[in-house]
Order: C-alpha cells, then sequence, then structure tokens
C-alpha cells in the first residue's frame, strides 16, 4: 500500500469539494482541510477540537453535539445534517459524516470523515415537504389514482369526504366505488386522456352509501417512473347546491305569488329599466314580459 508524506496527503483532501476531517478518540479534532475555511470562514486552527461547533446554526447545535457524542462514547459510524455558518453569515446545509478509525491493534482511535454541502438538495426536499403537509391538510379533498385505476393515495380530507376511516380502507376499493355512477372514473379518463385536465359535478357515494354532491378536478400526469396517474380535488358542495335549490324554490313561490295577484306589480331600476314586472302588467297593457323587462 503506498503511503503519502502529510504535505501530498494534504494536497490531496484540499483538491475534494468535500471538507475532511479527523478526531481523536476523546471527539478532539486534530485535522481540518482547507476546504473548511473556504467554506465557513473560520480559520483551519480555530476550528480545531471542538471550535468547529461554532460554526453550526445553534438550533442545531444540541442535536449535533449529541450525535457526535454519542457515536464517540459508543465508538460508532454517524450521520449528521446541519447548517454550517458560510463567510457572509448565512447558512447552508451540509451532511456530515463519520467512521471510526482504528490503531494497528484494531482499538477505536478516533474518527475520519467528511463535511458535503447538500443545501440545494435539502430545500428541494423541504420544499417537497412543505407542498406535502399542504396537500394532507388541505380543506379540499385530494386523491392520486393510477392508470389501472387503483388509489394511491388519498388525504384526510378526502378519507372524511367520502366517510372512510383509513387510507387502507380506500385501497380497498375503486374510484367506481365512490360514485353513484360507476362510469364516472371512465368518463374523467377519457377526457383526461383528451385533453389532459377534467372538472366534473357528480353525485359522490360515501363508503356507508349515501350520497353527497362533489365537484372534482383532475389532471393527467406522470409518476417518477414514467408511469400515467391522475391526481384529483375535490369540493363538496352538497351544502351549496341545497341553498341554491331552496332559493330557487323560494323565487319561484315568490313569482308565483306574485303573478297571482290582481295588482300590477314592477320593478324599475334607477335607470328607469324594467327588471321585473308580473303577469297583471301584460293583461293590462297586452304587452309580452319578455318585451317589457331590459326596456
Amino acid at each position: 500500500m503506498k503511503h503519502f508524506t502529510p504535505d501530498q496527503f494534504s494536497k490531496i483532501v484540499d483538491a475534494s469539494p468535500s471538507i475532511i476531517w479527523i478526531t481523536e478518540k476523546d471527539g478532539y479534532c486534530s485535522y481540518l482541510s482547507q476546504q473548511w475555511a473556504k467554506h465557513t470562514g473560520q480559520n483551519v486552527a480555530d476550528g480545531l477540537g471542538f471550535g468547529w461547533l461554532e460554526m453550526v446554526h445553534p438550533d442545531d447545535l444540541e442535536e449535533t453535539r449529541k450525535i457526535f457524542s454519542h457515536a464517540t462514547k459508543n465508538e460508532i459510524a454517524f450521520s449528521i445534517e446541519y447548517r454550517v455558518r458560510q463567510p457572509d453569515g448565512s447558512y447552508r446545509w451540509a451532511l456530515d459524516r463519520g467512521h471510526p478509525r482504528e490503531t494497528e491493534n484494531g482499538r477505536f482511535n478516533g474518527f475520519a470523515g467528511s463535511v458535503t454541502d447538500i443545501h440545494e438538495t435539502k430545500m428541494s426536499q423541504l420544499e417537497a415537504q412543505l407542498k406535502s403537509d399542504a396537500i394532507e391538510n388541505s380543506l379540499n379533498g385530494f386523491d392520486i389514482v393510477n392508470a389501472q385505476g387503483k388509489f394511491l393515495y388519498a388525504n384526510k380530507a378526502y378519507l372524511k369526504m367520502w366517510g372512510y376511516k383509513s387510507l387502507d380502507e380506500v385501497f380497498k376499493t375503486t374510484p367506481a366505488d365512490h360514485c353513484q355512477d360507476p362510469a364516472i372514473p371512465g368518463k374523467i379518463i377519457s377526457e383526461l386522456k383528451a385533453s389532459g385536465e377534467c372538472s366534473i359535478e357528480f353525485k359522490a357515494k360515501r363508503k356507508d352509501g349515501s350520497l353527497f354532491d362533489v365537484v372534482m378536478w383532475a389532471r393527467r400526469a406522470f409518476d417518477q417512473d414514467g408511469q400515467e396517474i391522475y391526481p384529483t380535488t375535490s369540493i363538496d358542495v352538497t351544502e351549496k347546491r341545497l341553498i341554491e335549490r331552496k332559493f330557487k324554490d323560494s323565487e319561484e313561490m315568490l313569482s308565483l305569488v306574485i303573478n297571482s295577484i290582481p295588482d300590477l306589480v314592477a320593478y324599475i331600476d334607477k335607470n328607469e329599466i324594467y327588471q321585473f314586472a308580473n303577469s297583471t302588467y301584460e293583461k293590462w297593457f297586452s304587452l309580452p314580459i319578455p318585451e317589457v323587462i331590459g326596456r
């Protein structure tokens, strides 16, 4: 095995984009590559010992100390994600991994490890998690179905809307089980294949068989393996439709009453344009109501 001189070793590790470090068996950092100073702005000499912890974000410091101390005490490999302060005072996410070093006799002699910048990956993960949490806790129902008609996901609002207690219960059903008309899912998929998205209102069927009005918006998408999937968003509009029907019934009843009285009833707006006239108006003036309204 070829052995490098200290100078050769330093040149090799300093060429690495990662920060290379070495600790002793008590956890004391005895070596830091020059990448440490480049990434943090802290002098390598100041980072030795336990000085490197000064560059860890305050919110991550306690957990970092805990994991590092536990690994040192138990002489086991470790992996930590924490934010490291940059020369401009900002912080970037980093992955710190350490593996035990051993003496010639196989005794624990500290760690050798690296710190790698993972900021872009971490931020993408956090963004994805935020979106996932927003969907899971949305007041609107959200679900995903694959091309074989199997549920892949449903959020809490969807479960509540359709009366299911768990995802496992939903996974044992098909989209057709959730509709009064079992042909609805096929119609949605046909439109998705034709135009890529679809908006439809239909009678949905809960687990207990009761019905409710739902407006569903769906789109055609593809998963990471290129398989076709159908994410959908659903809104329960039962109460809205009930109010609309009651209002329409009341409006029709009022119209019936007004048209049955012998007195002339009309409504003229501020621009002196007729907005309403009852049937008595037509009898008195021999003018069809449609010709009066809007004049």
